[in-house]
């Protein structure tokens, strides 16, 4: 068994089919999975911009998957309860302002105003590199308010989840940081490319010499074949004795000895 998540840092470099990543951190109490929304430009860095989705903080009745998480208290979707992992302690956590929870929290509730540019959940990661370039950490934490009947206090109060408080953890790349990185990540590549090519196109220009160079030395060794050395190569014997070549005949040589002194 493996853990695939990160922890908002550094990731592994995106693939181009990647739709998802999956973030966690201890104060969460589990793995958030973000879905990828839209590409966005960081000071000409081209990253792409994932967000905690509606399903993220759904129960396990509306996203099936979260059903693990789930506790005795049965709370419509858009609020976590952390008391498993808190100590048993009655708070549950959301996105500020009930964002992207169920109208019914913001009914028991009033002067909340949910909107994405200040509440959403955001992470920018450049795909080359894996790097978090900017980060929208926003989470809220609410009391779960419940009866009690062994505290008068609490003996009739109205059940409902009270924001406490929110916060944010916001990250942003400067321009100047953002020159650095491209200088350092993505200029040698296009650099490394060029000079691939140049080096591919040498190879192909001495390739093709040196194919020249072999066709026209077998077409010079066929010619040398087909005509022959004139130094060693003897076309036929006349019927004196005679060796006939291409300058004309030389004479026959008598390697016998006649008996007589």
């Amino acid at each position: 068994m493996y853990l695939q998540d990160f922890d908002g840092e550094l990731d592994p470099p995106l693939t181009k089919e990647q739709e998802t990543i999956t973030l966690f951190q201890t104060d969460l109490c589990r793995s958030w999975k973000l879905n990828y929304k839209e590409e966005v430009n960081n000071h000409g860095m081209k990253c792409r911009r994932f967000s905690a989705m509606e399903s993220v903080l759904a129960n396990g009745t509306d996203n099936p998957e979260n059903s693990c998480f789930s506790t005795r208290r049965l709370l419509p979707s858009g609020v976590m309860d952390l008391s498993p992992c808190r100590y048993d302690t009655p708070v549950a956590l959301s996105f500020p302002h009930f964002y992207l929870a169920s109208p019914s929290y913001l009914n028991d509730v009033e002067g909340l105003k949910p909107n994405a540019s200040h509440h959403e959940f955001f992470l920018d990661i450049h795909p080359m590199s894996g790097i978090s370039t900017s980060i929208g950490a926003r989470i809220q934490l609410n009391a779960i308010l419940e009866q009690d009947k062994k505290i008068r206090q609490f003996s009739n109060i109205t059940e409902l989840v009270l924001p406490v408080l929110w916060q944010e953890v916001s990250g942003y790349l400067t321009e100047e940081l953002a020159d650095e990185l491209l200088k350092d990540l993505e200029d040698p590549l296009i650099y490394g490319a060029d000079f691939a090519y140049c080096f591919l196109a040498i190879g192909v220009v001495l390739l093709l010499v040196a194919c020249t160079l072999l066709i026209y030395h077998w077409f010079d060794m066929r010619r040398q074949s087909r005509q022959g050395s004139p130094l060693l190569i003897y076309d036929d014997v006349d019927e004196e004795g005679t060796h006939s070549t291409e300058d004309g005949v030389s004479p026959k040589t008598n390697d016998h000895y006649d008996g007589a002194a």
